[in-house]
């Protein structure tokens, strides 16, 4: 096989000879462009470097977002839950009465706020993380969601939050373009429910709000959904738009190419021994890409990724906590 490769030489001295003769000439080929080689070190370092700082920056600005998030939530249900029960919990305090008025329908009110507002985080990560619905996997994929929504939202509102496309003809279809965002659905809704909360027609109580004290609570809620609005749209901006491809590709492309002719320039000019620091920058360089990668799309699901079902547990759990102490 080897007489094959090397033209039929049958002469064992003659072959172990141009073999060498080879081998020789590539040393030699290496060893001389090494110092062409090694400088490239420096600017790919620097590009690398440069990789990772955007990719953690955009990690950065996802988790600030989704804490921004979370406080607002927090936030909101307090102003919500206070605005709307504090008439009536004055009310009991001076009558000593168990239910005042309509408190009921404040209550009732203020449940499904509180509703909408929990589901929201779930409705982002769905967004964030989406599933791919199929006509094979539509029923898996469906009670998959609706089962993290729970008893927050209906199953009418939670069709529309999960699943609502359209076909080329506009007509509703199991498959097709989706034509809703899950997190505006709910956000939607909870500024519709802001006025009803804000301008609430109060019964029973000794003093109800002024129209001006109604129009600041009603301004402040607003504001706040604003703002939830704007963290869905800060995370939405991270999904949707990476880095760009040719640069990504570029670099990758140079890395693999430099980190080629760096060991083989290496082994040339240094032997075998070089191999163990070769191994340590070929894991350096390889791992600061591959760190890149992982921030650069922070809604996944590795551990390296943002806890985005957390962010829903948090969110209900501080709201829960807000309706046993505030009402």
């Amino acid at each position: 096989v080897w007489s094959l490769l090397f033209l039929r030489l049958e002469s064992s001295s003659y072959y172990n000879e141009n073999v060498s003769r080879y081998v020789s000439t590539t040393q030699h080929f290496f060893e001389a462009k090494d110092n062409l080689i090694t400088p490239l070190l420096t600017p790919l370092s620097f590009l690398l470097t440069f990789r990772l700082a955007r990719s953690a920056v955009r990690f950065w600005d996802a988790r600030a977002a989704m804490g921004k998030l979370i406080e607002i939530c927090r936030s909101n249900m307090a102003d919500v839950a206070v605005g709307l029960m504090s008439p009536f919990r004055r009310t009991r305090s001076k009558l000593g009465d168990e239910q005042v008025g309509n408190e009921q329908e404040a209550m009732e009110l203020l449940c499904e706020y509180s509703q909408w507002l929990a589901a929201f985080p779930i409705a982002t990560k769905h967004y964030l993380r989406p599933e791919t619905f199929t006509t094979k996997n539509y029923s898996k994929a469906y009670a998959k969601q609706r089962c993290e929504y729970g008893r927050l939202v209906s199953d009418v509102d939670a069709q529309k939050m999960i699943f609502e496309c359209e076909n080329s003809f506009g007509e509703a279809s199991k498959v097709g373009v989706r034509v809703r965002d899950p997190p505006l659905v709910s956000l939607n809704r909870l500024h519709q429910l802001a006025w009803d909360v804000a301008y609430f027609e109060y019964e029973g109580v000794t003093k109800a709000p002024t129209p001006h004290a109604q129009s600041i609570l009603f301004s402040r809620i607003t504001d706040q959904i604003n703002i939830l609005c704007g963290s869905y749209g800060a995370m939405e901006r991270i999904a949707l738009t990476p880095l760009p491809f040719v640069y990504v590709v570029h670099l990758r492309s140079m890395t693999l190419l430099y980190l080629t002719l760096q060991n083989l320039s290496s082994v040339a000019k240094y032997g075998w021994t070089s191999l163990p620091l070769l191994v340590l920058l070929n894991w350096a360089l390889l791992g600061v890409e591959a760190s890149a990668v992982e921030c650069e799309k922070p809604f996944g699901i590795s551990r390296n990724h943002l806890l985005l079902g957390k962010m829903g547990k948090t969110v209900a759990t501080n709201i829960g906590q807000a309706l046993r102490e505030l009402t």
